[in-house]
Formats: structure tokens, sequence, C-alpha cells
């Protein structure tokens, strides 16, 4: 707890983003939704995005409702973060919804792409 309130203390959004990513794989899962609390309040979407995509990898399922708040600020985000998102998305949207779920997100992009090139 004390290494995340120090990085959410660093006033520089680009060294707090890599600290909450450095600290990320260390932090117990109950600190998890503190740290996505903290990510968003990063307002630098390159920063912010980097973080975001590095919490989708250590949200368990457990957190799925937390992953999913992570992907939703990603889809504020520019395409290439966002499609960062869904791409390390893929193994808990094929865990929860199968080839079905896999299918619609590669419909929903197609989609977007043809609506706004």
């Amino acid at each position: 707890p004390e290494a995340l309130e120090a990085a959410r203390e660093i006033q520089d959004e680009r060294y707090r983003s890599e600290a909450l990513v450095a600290l990320v794989p260390h932090l117990p899962e109950t600190l998890l939704p503190e740290t996505l609390e903290a990510v968003q309040e990063i307002q630098d979407e390159r920063y912010r995005s980097e973080a975001l995509v590095s919490l989708l990898h250590a949200f368990t399922q457990e957190f799925r409702v937390s992953h999913f708040k992570i992907l939703r600020a990603l889809s504020n985000c520019y395409r290439p973060s966002a499609l960062k998102g869904i791409s390390a998305s893929m193994p808990l949207m094929f865990k929860l919804g199968k080839e079905s779920a896999l299918r619609e997100v590669k419909n929903a992009i197609t989609d977007v792409c043809r609506w706004w090139p």
C-alpha cells in the first residue's frame, strides 16, 4: 500500500504511469481496484492507456468487473490504445464467451473501421 501511495504522489504523469506499471505485478489483487483509480487520474492518454493495458494483464476472472471498467476507460482513448486493450482482454473474453464472444468483438471492430476509416 505504501508503494502505491508513493507512486500516486509522483507529479510527472509519465513517471507516475511507469511506476504504476512496474508495481502492478507485485501488488496483491485487493489493491488492483485502487490502482485502477490511480491510473484513471492520469490525464495524458498515452501514459494512461499504457498503464490500463498493464492492469488488464493483472486482473483475474474474479475481478472481471474491474476488467470491464478498464476496457471502458480504454474505449475513450485513440484506436491503437483501445485495440491494445482488446487484444490483452482476449483470454478473458474467450473464457467468458467462447468463440462467439470473439466473433462479436471482431464484427464490432470491423463495423467501427468501416464507419470511421
